[in-house]
């Protein structure tokens, strides 16, 4: 029972949070700065004016999320952020370049660790609660206390999303990339990227309850 009710509240919070983060990001998505730069023009800009020109910007086709990879100082932008020119996409470009300023490298490292720890063990955690369902209990409850487990590193995760939300609303404001009017928008789709790393499992809850209901 323990575990049912543990899925029941993981799922709630994961499908509140991807349902209002989606709401907002419609609507910004076709709103655009003055400026009218791309993601990867946001970024370089960002590098240049900190004459870190030894940074790599590339394109991966993956959309699982934007990283920086300190080990071989290159940021790889997903393709809607790297080509996208709307609001949206130059918060989230700003925001992975606000790890790129980082002092304390080990920073980004465990952003990232922590992205692949919630990609990987979301769909472990489901595989296992789905074959578990069918097969064998023991597995099933294995599965939930891995998703359990995602979802706990979601929430360490805020801390570093809180924090580097702060640093890319300064960062946007100091580099003048936006207005005063636009930085308003900015700040509202920062609260909301807050909140991002709950919903990234989602998905998987969804698809979840269908196979235990």
């Amino acid at each position: 029972m323990i575990y049912y009710i543990i899925l029941a509240v993981i799922s709630t919070v994961s499908i509140a949070t991807y349902l209002y983060i989606e709401k907002i990001s419609r609507s910004f998505k076709n709103t655009y700065l003055t400026k009218r730069l791309s993601g990867f023009d946001v970024v370089k800009h960002i590098l240049d004016k900190n004459n870190l020109d030894n940074i790599y910007i590339v394109e991966k086709k993956s959309t699982v999320t934007n990283e920086y990879d300190v080990e071989h100082n290159v940021v790889r932008l997903d393709s809607k952020t790297f080509n996208g020119e709307s609001i949206f996409y130059t918060v989230k470009a700003a925001f992975i370049s606000g790890y790129v300023l980082e002092k304390d490298k080990t920073i980004p490292k465990l952003y990232n660790i922590f992205d692949k720890i919630i990609y990987f063990g979301s769909i472990f955690g489901v595989l296992s609660t789905i074959i578990g369902t069918l097969i064998w209990k023991q597995l099933f409850y294995l599965g939930v206390t891995l998703l359990l487990l995602v979802f706990i590193i979601e929430i360490i995760s805020l801390i570093f999303e809180v924090k580097n939300a702060t640093s890319t609303y300064e960062l946007i404001k100091d580099e003048k990339l936006a207005n005063k009017k636009e930085l308003e928008n900015i700040r509202v789709i920062l609260n909301i990227y807050r909140l991002n790393k709950l919903a990234s499992i989602v998905y998987s809850i969804i698809n979840l309850k269908k196979e235990i209901s």
